[in-house]
């Protein structure tokens, strides 16, 4: 009996072994499994970072070449701007010199002109007076061709 008891204790006993081991066997397939699971999981996670990474590096790569262009085109801009600022500020210097040359000669041509006017009307005076003394000498020189010519008749 005691045989028995000990052969029905074994045979539990390795019936219970190997529930377990086949419990552990389940166990150790559904872990491997979750860690391939896990593993294809990681290694899409990982291309996918890559793939995000190599986006943002190339949208930074543009973006740092378009600064770069704008820097540049903010530069050429301002040496322009400053070629022009010069250039107007030359033309506005030259106009102002012409200007200040046509006041002088406005001025200059002015006073001529006022010099001519106070010389003719000085001329127009003078002719005027030469003119009236001229008619009274007429008028003496007619008197005086009457008053022979009624002598003469007489």
């Amino acid at each position: 009996v005691g045989l028995q008891e000990e052969k029905a204790t074994l045979s539990s006993s390795l019936k219970q072994i190997k529930e377990n081991y086949e419990k552990t066997c389940d166990d150790l397939a559904n872990a491997i499994a979750t860690t391939q699971r896990l593993q294809q999981e990681l290694n899409e996670s990982k291309d996918s970072f890559s793939s995000v990474r190599e986006e943002l590096e190339s949208k930074n790569k543009k973006e740092e070449a378009m600064i770069e262009t704008n820097k540049q085109d903010k530069k050429k801009n301002e040496e322009e701007f400053a070629q022009l600022k010069q250039q107007k500020e030359k033309e506005v210097s030259s106009l102002l010199q012409q200007i200040k040359e046509l006041e002088a000669t406005i001025k200059r041509t002015t006073q001529e002109h006022n010099n001519t006017k106070t010389d003719l009307q000085n001329a127009l005076a003078s002719s005027q007076k030469e003119a009236t003394q001229n008619e009274k000498k007429l008028q003496i020189a007619k008197e005086a061709l009457a008053s022979q010519s009624k002598q003469n008749d007489a």
